[in-house]
């Protein structure tokens, strides 16, 4: 099974977008930003999957996913030109609602980056999660029913390209119990060869 999100997030940390995603969320190396998109990513994700595994998170989450366009994450740069149209801060609202702060300061501890930055960057990031979820469902024909089951096969996905990252999930959702700063590090090298 492909996972979208993975590529999704691999043009992110390369090239023009990770230079454009650097200067708009104010981080001082464009390292940084790709911590802290592996981190936000990794919550995000964390968060839909647990999200999906009741019938009211599952029938919430399709609600909210029916009203990203998916086409964002076909032009990854573009909608970093243009981010408004993402409506990161209505769709991180949503999503994430009460527990926003607590997952930026999971985010911020793991990436380093300041929790300023973090507040500018999951907005960015939560309409191209949650698209690239909507477009992966829409191409399978995924029920809410289902939903559970696809995440999980999603992250099983990702594990497979890098053990360990289900612990790194499960870090960033757990409570301040240390650094999480080499396990970003291995996986930036393992999923995407530790480009700088």
């Amino acid at each position: 099974m492909q996972n979208l999100l993975l590529d999704t997030v691999g043009e992110l940390i390369k090239g023009n977008a990770l230079t454009s995603l650097t200067s708009l969320i104010g981080a001082g190396s464009e390292d940084a930003t790709k911590k802290g998109v592996i981190a936000g990513a990794s919550a995000l994700m964390s968060s839909l999957t647990k999200t999906a595994s009741t019938p009211v998170g599952a029938a919430g989450l399709e609600q909210l996913m029916s009203g990203i366009d998916p086409r964002i994450t076909d032009n990854v740069a573009g909608y970093l030109q243009n981010p408004a149209l993402g409506n990161g801060a209505s769709v991180l609202q949503q999503f994430l609602g009460g527990e926003t702060p607590a997952i930026a300061k999971k985010v911020s501890q793991a990436s380093g980056l300041g929790s300023d930055i973090v507040g500018r960057l999951l907005p960015l990031l939560a309409p191209l999660v949650i698209g690239t979820a909507s477009k992966a469902i829409q191409s399978q024909g995924i029920s809410p029913q289902d939903l559970p089951k696809f995440f999980a096969d999603q992250a099983g996905f990702l594990k497979t390209l890098s053990p360990g990252l289900m612990g790194f999930f499960e870090r960033i959702d757990a409570n301040d119990d240390g650094s999480i700063l080499d396990d970003l590090g291995r996986l930036s090298d393992r999923l995407f060869g530790g480009n700088k």
